[in-house]
Order: structure tokens, then C-alpha cells, then sequence
């Protein structure tokens, strides 16, 4: 692969901001039960035995505004965003994130929804897990992408000098929220160039201004983590195998993944069926019907 030139500090945000803590626990929240990605990135991180962190301290969001003259010599708007949560592992070293990251520019957007996990709380073998939705269901796969391209962008020779570098390991302390929030001030703007290139998965509508930063590097085909497609405003009537009393959409994948005759899964909404929500495991995939009370998967 053609390599990629490097992020440099001649690129500048006219804007660089932080983004409430507050109003980045509330989107997620709310984004938990109605956004398919979020929701299928939840499950996922659910499923492996974490769970979501909801105090602000543990939420760390960017926005910024860049601006520049495009090849036909019009002038153009990028603006990036990077919003991010903890997850946590009860009595275990273990630290996740989910993260989101935007970019919208020449009347375009682009939305790229992941996972980071360290199982064994080493920044150095974070694994990265891309959402992927296709006919109205998300999956979660293996990724080497944004996380992979962005350190690489810091590294490179000119982004934010030795300091920059060093923040790369100096900065983690067992959050990855933490670490991005450190990358972000010990790096300044090297951090968000370097951020914002990635996103923009060069070639965009964004490419004039930010740069060339292929998002997706080559490498052997990932092995798709076990994880439920999540389909949102969906039920899948019939083939019960039992009901019971769950917290979230994602808890209910994890419980029919952990049931070795569960095919599929239905999730209902609190309020509908009882006052809590309702978790139906199916031993077979019924068809769909639309019903805004509920969320459907299918394990994978």
C-alpha cells in the first residue's frame, strides 16, 4: 500500500472545543435504544462482560472546524467530531470503550461507529471492532483502522514532535477515555489532524483540506467476534423458549448467546409488556414484523 503522507501542524482547526461531558452521556443514552450501530456496539461490549460507565468523567467528546480553499479554488468546511465512553469489567483489569467519530464536509457526512477493548488493560494490544450495517442490521467485526491509522499519523516524522510520541504509552492509565483526552492535550493539534485525516478515509469530500489517510490498511481477513445482528423496530413473533426480565437490547443478545437453543432474540421495551423491559429467546428465526417496541437479533 501507498504510504501515506504525514499529518503535519500546518494543518489548523479555526475551531478546536471540547464537548460537555454531560451532553455526551446523554446521547449515548439515548443512542443505546434507538441507533442500530450504537446499539449493536453496546451489545457487543455487553456480551463480552462490560458494561457502560454513565458519570461524565468517563466521557470525552472534540469538536472541531477546519477550513480551506478546495482544488477549484472554492472555499470549503470540514468539521470533526470524536465523542467516546468507558466500559468497564467488574474485578478485572480489563478497560473498553465505544466511540463514534464524524466528519461532514461539501454537504456530506461520515460516520464511523467502533469498539476499543483491552481485555487485559494493555494499551498496547487494543483491539479495535468496526460497526458494519447492511439491510437495516449492524454487526460487529474485527477492524484495523482508525485507532491503527491514528497512532500511526502520530508517529509519523513532524506530528507534534518527541512529547506527542511519548504520550502514546505515557499516557495510559487504565481508561481509554482518559488516554484520548491526554492524547488530545499532551498532542494539541496534531491529535485532532491526525484524527480528522483517519475519519476522513481519504479521497472524500474532506481529502482536499485534511489530507490522504486510508482508514482501511490491508491485512488478512478479520474473524467476525460472536456477537447478535441488532434490528431496530423489529419483532420476531413466536418460537419462544422462554421470557425473562433484562436491563437492555444488549444484555438480551448476551443472554441468547449464552443459551446454546437460542437462535434469535426479541427484546421488548419497558412499559409494553410489564413495567420492565421483556427478553424473549427464540429456539428458531422467526420473520420480522415492524413494531417500534421492539429490537430483534439474530445470533451470529
Amino acid at each position: 500500500m501507498e504510504e501515506n503522507p504525514t499529518v503535519t501542524a500546518e494543518i489548523k482547526p479555526t475551531v478546536s472545543e471540547l464537548i460537555n461531558p454531560e451532553d455526551v452521556v446523554i446521547q449515548f443514552n439515548e443512542r443505546r435504544m434507538t441507533d442500530n450501530k450504537i446499539i449493536a456496539a453496546d451489545a457487543f461490549l455487553v456480551e463480552n462482560g462490560f458494561s457502560a460507565i454513565t458519570e461524565a468523567k468517563n466521557t470525552f467528546g472534540l469538536r472541531e472546524v477546519y477550513k480551506g480553499i478546495d482544488e477549484n479554488g472554492v472555499e470549503q468546511e470540514a468539521v470533526f467530531t470524536l465523542k467516546a465512553q468507558d466500559y468497564e469489567m467488574k474485578g478485572s483489569k480489563g478497560a473498553a470503550a465505544l466511540a463514534e467519530v464524524e466528519i461532514q464536509s461539501g454537504g456530506e457526512k461520515q460516520t464511523y461507529s467502533f469498539v476499543l477493548l483491552a481485555p487485559e488493560g494493555d494499551i498496547n494490544t487494543v483491539e479495535e471492532y468496526k460497526v458494519v450495517e447492511s439491510e437495516g442490521s449492524a454487526n460487529v467485526e474485527r477492524a484495523h483502522s482508525f485507532w491503527s491509522c491514528v497512532r500511526n499519523r502520530i508517529r509519523s516524522e513532524g506530528c507534534g514532535g518527541s512529547s506527542c510520541v511519548d504520550a502514546l504509552t505515557s499516557c495510559w492509565h487504565g481508561s481509554i477515555v482518559g488516554y484520548l483526552g491526554c492524547l488530545a492535550w499532551r498532542c494539541g493539534i496534531c491529535y485532532g489532524a491526525a484524527a480528522a485525516c483517519c475519519v476522513c478515509d481519504s479521497g472524500w469530500a474532506c481529502s482536499w483540506l485534511l489530507g490522504h489517510c486510508d482508514i482501511d490498511y490491508e491485512e488478512p481477513a478479520p474473524t467476525p467476534a460472536p456477537s447478535c445482528s441488532v434490528e431496530n423496530n423489529m419483532n420476531r413473533y413466536g418460537s419462544d423458549l422462554r421470557g425473562i426480565e433484562i436491563a437492555s437490547a444488549g444484555a438480551c443478545c448476551q443472554a441468547c448467546l449464552a443459551e446454546s437453543r437460542c437462535r434469535a432474540y426479541t427484546y421488548v421495551k419497558p412499559g409494553v409488556q410489564a413495567d420492565h423491559a421483556m427478553c424473549w429467546l427464540k429456539s428458531s428465526v422467526p420473520p420480522t414484523n415492524p413494531d417500534t417496541n421492539c429490537i430483534s437479533g439474530v445470533k451470529r
